[in-house]
């Protein structure tokens, strides 16, 4: 099960997204929509990956506002199945502003969609605060050499 909540002052649709490969290997997708200052808990068939927008392109929208202002899904770090839920558990992610400014760019008032993972990443030590394969962080190697968005 996906639990959203909507921290915003707007309604919003959500962009849920997972991989089950008993579905087969392609993204799936399912709009929710959550009135503002609510939360909606969605069935979800038994999936390996959840997330918001797609599962792929970080950046890409994982829910659009009233005003068709789309949230990018930077921080929402997919769920993985075994680690971060179980078949039948929940996961949860928030819209909520950005008052820990955890992208970096000063604006506490933006919002961001905040995943159960990365609060679990966040309270490891943050994005370096331990290592994947030979390099530190949560994305090892990958985190220093290319176009992700924290940086």
């Amino acid at each position: 099960m996906l639990n959203i909540q909507n921290e915003s002052s707007q309604d919003a649709e959500f962009h849920a997204t997972y991989i089950a490969s008993h579905m087969g290997l392609d993204e799936n997708a399912l709009d929710v929509s959550v009135l503002a200052g609510e939360f909606v808990t969605i069935e979800m068939p038994c999936a390996e990956i959840v997330g918001m927008g797609s599962l792929d392109d970080p950046g890409a929208a994982g829910c659009h506002l009233d005003d068709d202002t789309a949230i990018p899904n930077t921080m929402m770090v997919p769920g993985f199945l075994g680690q971060d839920f179980v078949c039948g558990g929940i996961y949860g992610c928030t819209l909520t502003p950005d008052v820990d400014d955890l992208d970096d760019d000063g604006d506490t008032e933006e919002l961001v969609i905040i995943s159960d993972g990365m609060q679990r990443l966040m309270m490891n030590g943050g994005v370096e605060g331990h290592m994947h394969g030979s390099s530190p962080g949560m994305m090892g190697p990958h985190f220093f050499g290319g176009d992700f968005l924290i940086r």
